[in-house]
């Protein structure tokens, strides 16, 4: 099998053995199984939380002054400017 490991090199030209190899495999699977479990629990996170950010007042138990994001509030219910606050004279 000369030719695929012959580029492999560790430290100063020394080729590693393959007890060392085999090590480094059985390390990376390892590795790669708690990434695997790691991965799992985030989407299921994500799932979660996708399903938490998409309830409102409108789809569950919740009163509507606990909706945050979504409807903007009524024209009526914004606060308007008062331009003659500025003009006016300061009260003793």
């Amino acid at each position: 099998m000369s030719g695929l490991w012959d580029d492999l090199v560790v430290g100063e030209g020394v080729r590693p053995s393959y007890d060392e190899l085999a090590a480094l495999v059985a390390a990376q699977a390892v590795e790669l199984a708690r990434a695997r479990d790691e991965i799992t629990a985030l989407r299921a996170e994500v799932a979660a939380l996708k399903r938490r950010l998409g309830k409102n007042s409108d789809n569950s138990s919740m009163p509507p002054s606990s909706d945050r994001f979504g409807k903007p509030a009524p024209s009526h219910c914004a606060a308007k400017p008062d331009v003659n606050r500025a003009s006016s004279p300061a009260r003793p």
